[in-house]
């Protein structure tokens, strides 16, 4: 049963990092676009740049949750 929970945890932070990865990949393709002059609503470019943005903080910050954690438990007396 531990070891399900930690393939599930780790399907999950996989599926994060790739929808990270993926609105990233649809920012600079629209970024793309508008320096090939194509077709490009400038709010749709803003608006996906601004996901991609968030995306990238909230990974940052979960990743130094994490990295805190990990560090306090290693601090713990056993």
């Amino acid at each position: 049963e531990a070891a399900s929970g930690k393939d599930d945890f780790g399907k999950m932070l996989m599926d994060a990092l790739q929808e990270v990865n993926k609105t990233q990949a649809d920012a600079r393709g629209l970024q793309n676009d508008l320096m090939a002059n194509r077709p490009v609503e400038y709010h749709d470019l803003m608006i996906a740049m601004e996901r991609a943005s968030v995306a990238m903080q909230l990974t940052l910050q979960v990743r130094n949750k994490a990295l805190e954690a990990y560090q306090e438990i290693s601090r713990m007396q056993i």
